[in-house]
């Protein structure tokens, strides 16, 4: 099958210091330092991430062919998220470069209990826009998964495009919040399609309580999560299956990708035609996976 990931690629660091301090308020916990003081990390590890980046990789290790549209800088990051990508046979040929733009970071400080903060510039991941959508050649695909575009309609309304002029190429969708809120406020039509797949978690899906039903009519299957509770998967509508997390008996390292590694396994195992329930599996085992590990691939698993 081939796939195209749409969405953001960039660069994650991670600083991992038992010197980081928590704070309880009665809002919630904080991670608080000393403002002016110099903080010694223990190690750091520089990964690359990224909705569009992540799934595509995803999709390769489970024998698809991969292509991904993101949008970079020119710069020493960019150079690093394409050498890993090829290294991992996704076709980079429709990443756009713009040398005046920086590429994506994200910096992920984790502290002694595994808990994290995530501080973010999504820079070029989050400028991908509607002439930067290669229509024909996606027209050629079998599956589009789309992530985060950072909620540029012009560029949504392209890609919904496709889908009207060849209706038997499948979708598979996991808004950010600049699409979630956009979808809310009812700024943003729906695709016509024939296949496809919304990926939500619960406090998403309660945000747009006014479109559910349209997007219950739109995609074929709805998948909620709830964490660590599980989830539950609409088909047609209709509740068809609520499940539990993968429990291997051991705790997660680090929660980054995790979303990302059970859609992919998801949608991929149903390009198979395997079952549903094969599907939930693999994708619940592939998350499971990717938890294990720190970063938001080296635990993507092979089909």
């Amino acid at each position: 099958m081939k796939v195209t990931c749409i969405g953001a690629a960039l660069i994650d660091i991670f600083f991992m210091s038992e010197q980081f301090k928590r704070e309880e308020k009665p809002e919630g916990a904080y991670l608080c330092q000393k403002y002016g003081h110099k903080i010694e990390i223990e190690e750091y590890h520089l990964t690359t991430g990224g909705g569009a980046s992540n799934t595509a990789v995803g999709f390769a290790r489970r024998g698809h062919d991969v292509n991904i549209v993101a949008e970079l800088g020119k710069d020493d990051f960019s150079q690093i998220i394409r050498n890993e990508l090829i290294k991992e046979k996704v076709n980079t040929a429709h990443m756009v470069g713009e040398k005046l733009e920086q590429t994506g970071c994200s910096v992920i400080l984790r502290g002694g209990d595994g808990e994290r903060t995530v501080m973010v510039s999504r820079a070029a991941s989050a400028l991908l826009d509607d002439y930067d959508i290669p229509e024909t050649f996606l027209r050629t695909q079998d599956w589009i998964h789309l992530s985060s575009t950072g909620g540029n309609a012009r560029a949504l309304a392209k890609i919904w495009q496709i889908f009207t002029i060849k209706p038997s190429i499948g979708l598979s969708w996991n808004p950010g919040t600049k699409e979630l809120a956009l979808l809310a406020q009812g700024e943003l039509a729906l695709p016509k399609i024939k296949k496809g797949v919304f990926f939500v978690n619960k406090q998403e899906w309660e945000s747009v309580a006014a479109r559910q039903a349209e997007i219950l009519a739109t995609f074929p299957i709805v998948v909620m999560t709830n964490g660590g509770e599980g989830g539950q998967i609409l088909v047609k509508g209709q509740p068809k299956l609520d499940f539990l997390p993968a429990r291997h008996g051991e705790s997660a390292f680090e929660a980054t990708g995790a979303g990302d590694a059970f859609a992919c396994a998801f949608v991929s195992t149903l390009l198979y035609d395997r079952p549903l329930e094969e599907a939930l599996e693999a994708a619940k085992n592939n998350s499971d996976s990717v938890i294990r590990h720190l970063g938001s691939k080296k635990g993507l698993l092979s089909f």
